[in-house]
């Protein structure tokens, strides 16, 4: 099986990648600074979309 490209990360892993507050990558999605979907209370990230989150904050 391989792995996806583009792979979808929680909130929490999201911080764990970027080395923040998970706090921080939910109200950034919340405000639309991170491109992301939310299913329920979940909060789905692509990788891609969080580097280019990380690279716009550096």
């Amino acid at each position: 099986m391989s792995i996806p490209a583009d792979p979808w990360l929680t909130a929490t892993e999201a911080a764990e990648e970027a080395k923040a507050h998970p706090h921080t990558i939910r109200e950034a999605c919340r405000r639309s600074e991170l491109k992301a979907s939310k299913r329920g209370k979940i909060w789905l990230i692509r990788r891609s979309a969080l580097d280019a989150w990380i690279e716009g904050a550096a």
